[in-house]
């Protein structure tokens, strides 16, 4: 895929009516949606490659998202694998299926070839007319009062660029929203450890399955190209108290999930991996001509299959923010709600492990601090999803 290439001392006529910094699912959905409402667009991407992130199922709602972005057909056609439906087991509890030929959004979901389904939407952003720089950052972002100049850097040059507006889609670092006072807000940091295998064809099924033991929850998933992802979740008490690697706690801790381990026998592994996985938002996702969308805005635990749905609503609706008009107020508190309700939610699935052990006792007092810090709990449980996209 060709990619624009900066040019050295641009002028004042290269200007564009929105610079995207962040060129994964949430500034990609954004950029489509703006090019759809005829807006001029450039996004700029950090990685010189899209080499995907680590999360790759799409539940039901997400594939109605695409179908309201308008590249539903294009990305199906791809080589991603369709789920059924998801397992999960939740301490003593028998194994609890959820059909998604039960939901109202699509009778199924979608476990993603990650760099493949970026690369798609930043072909289909391509023929729309967009433009997007990789192995680019911004250094800086002055506003004048009319628009926002923007210097960005690649390896070997350096260009400014104009923009009546910036939308900040660079992840949970939200290196623009900082820059503009934003701080995030958590009531908890977890540690994933994950590894990949190849498998034979068919050898495991497309649901995905949860599944949680004494020091932590288990995921897994079957993925296209006949791979499966394995992943750990605990928290850093876990870690910091086991003696010897992450690879090691991950086979020690794989005995207790019997469940995931039959889907891991006779595997070709590879090496596991570990990673911060942060259930925050941001204090300030806009302001004046900018907004900040997706894990810019807002994290959520893995357990809620929620990051790639809500940086595609994400997205969606920031186009709409710009082309329409919208208070700021309006998508800082629907944020924050967001947060809050999740956060509820997620309580409710810590309570249904019912394991008495130091990490469940750990989330449990994370999650009533959080409740504390906020609204009800009781309240927000039955308090039905306010739906981004306009």
């Amino acid at each position: 895929m060709q990619n624009l290439q900066l040019n050295p001392g641009m002028t004042q006529r290269d200007r564009r009516d929105v610079v995207i910094l962040g060129g994964g699912p949430a500034g990609l959905a954004a950029a489509i949606a703006l090019r759809q409402s005829g807006r001029s667009v450039l996004v700029v991407e950090r990685a010189a490659n899209s080499n995907g992130s680590v999360g790759e199922h799409l539940p039901p709602y997400g594939c109605m998202l695409l179908r309201k972005l308008g590249v539903f057909d294009q990305v199906v056609s791809g080589p991603h694998l369709k789920c059924y439906g998801t397992r999960s087991q939740w301490g003593e509890a028998d194994v609890q299926h959820e059909d998604y030929m039960l939901s109202p959004y699509s009778g199924w979901g979608l476990n993603l070839a990650r760099p493949t389904f970026e690369d798609q939407l930043a072909k289909m952003l391509f023929r729309l007319g967009g433009r997007i720089v990789r192995g680019a950052q911004a250094n800086q972002c002055q506003f004048n009062g009319n628009h926002w100049s923007i210097e960005l850097r690649q390896p070997s040059t350096w260009s400014s660029i104009q923009a009546n507006y910036i939308i900040d889609a660079t992840g949970p670092g939200a290196w623009f929203a900082r820059q503009q006072g934003a701080s995030r807000v958590g009531n908890d940091r977890m540690v994933a450890c994950y590894r990949f295998a190849h498998v034979k064809e068919n050898e495991v099924d497309p649901t995905v399955l949860v599944e949680a033991t004494a020091d932590g929850w288990w995921y897994s998933a079957r993925l296209p190209e006949n791979k499966v992802i394995t992943m750990f979740f605990t928290d850093r008490e876990t870690v910091m108290h086991h003696v010897g690697s992450v690879e090691a706690l991950f086979d020690q801790q794989m005995h207790a999930a019997s469940l995931t381990r039959e889907r891991s026998t006779d595997c070709c592994w590879t090496t596991v991996k570990s990673r911060a996985v942060e259930s925050a938002y941001a204090t300030q996702v806009c302001g004046e001509r900018w907004i900040a969308i997706g894990d810019a805005a807002i994290t959520f635990d893995p357990i809620s299959s929620l990051g790639i749905s809500k940086s595609l609503e994400h997205g969606m609706y920031a186009a709409k923010w710009i082309v329409q008009g919208a208070e700021e107020a309006t998508f800082s508190s629907l944020v924050k709600d967001e947060f809050q309700e999740y956060a509820a939610n997620r309580f409710h699935h810590y309570e249904r492990a019912g394991l008495d052990s130091p990490f469940w006792r750990r989330r449990l007092t994370a999650e009533r601090r959080c409740a504390a810090q906020g609204a009800k709990i009781e309240d927000r449980r039955t308090t039905p999803t306010r739906e981004l996209v306009m």
